[in-house]
């Protein structure tokens, strides 16, 4: 069985799309349960997930953050492949199915994601290598060309199935013997930076982290951290308040100095 886990916050339409999209992609046998994570539900969140029959919904009044909304869906799975995906989501006919017959035959993969697109079918980047504290300084304050591209993995093409440092967390599947062995997201890291620890305590247990192109999915991607005010967006967007501190509380707990799992081709 595969549980797929939807973390939602306050968005209704968009929470109706995901479980429809999710149904339309899966192929007909697919044995596989919908667990809904409602962050601070509203009416009308729950009234749009119990529209589909077969729903396991939570919903959760306070904004409990990104980490424990999984944890709990985590929780409630009962299937031996795991995937969360966020409600921004589109999933390619057959895509989910795709990571985990690669996991079934490749348990050195702890972690997997699929090739995400913009909504104009372009390549959207969604593997790294890990950061360093100057990565988040460059990315928000002043670019480093060279760091940059270490960082987005440039010298190996987005089309190429490759082992990654760290996935984005948009969406990604794991098994429940990974599951067991390397735990939950850090909830100390309460929406951002959670999908980097996570994946380093994947490489950590002995699993290898993998972005797999055969599985591909669409994905609306809006970094509501980042505005037009550059180090200053931390005065004026709160969501950049949240990213900063994850940020801080991430090189605390991991270090300062972590180092990548993939060799960097200057050349490429």
């Amino acid at each position: 069985m595969i549980s797929i886990i939807i973390a939602n916050w306050k968005n209704a339409p968009l929470l109706k799309q995901s479980i429809a999209s999710i149904r339309e992609s899966l192929l007909k046998d697919t044995e596989h349960e919908i667990i809904v994570i409602d962050i601070e539900s509203t009416p009308e969140t729950t009234y749009s997930a119990k529209e589909f029959d077969n729903i396991i919904f939570k919903p959760f009044k306070e904004n409990i953050g990104y980490s424990q909304a999984l944890n709990e869906g985590f929780k409630m799975a009962r299937g031996e492949y795991i995937i969360s995906l966020n409600s921004d989501v589109v999933p390619k006919e057959g895509s989910i199915e795709k990571l985990a017959d690669k996991l079934k035959t490749n348990p050195e993969i702890g972690l997997i994601g699929p090739q995400l697109l913009n909504f104009d079918n372009s390549l959207q980047v969604s593997r790294f290598r890990f950061y360093s504290p100057l990565t988040v300084l460059y990315r928000r304050v002043f670019g480093n060309k060279k760091d940059q591209r270490r960082f987005l993995m440039e010298d190996i093409h987005l089309s190429q199935s490759t082992i990654a440092d760290w996935l984005m967390g948009s969406a990604y599947m794991t098994t429940r013997t990974a599951l067991n062995k390397v735990g939950g997201h850090n909830e100390k890291l309460f929406a951002y930076f959670s999908d980097v620890d996570w994946a380093k305590r994947f490489w950590d247990n002995g699993y290898e982290v993998y972005f797999y192109t055969d599985s591909v999915m669409w994905h609306y991607h809006h970094r509501e951290s980042k505005g037009k005010a550059g180090p200053f967006d931390i005065l004026f967007i709160p969501a950049a308040r949240i990213h900063l501190m994850d940020g801080i509380k991430f090189f605390i707990i991991n270090g300062f100095n972590i180092k990548s799992q993939i060799p960097w081709n200057k050349k490429n």
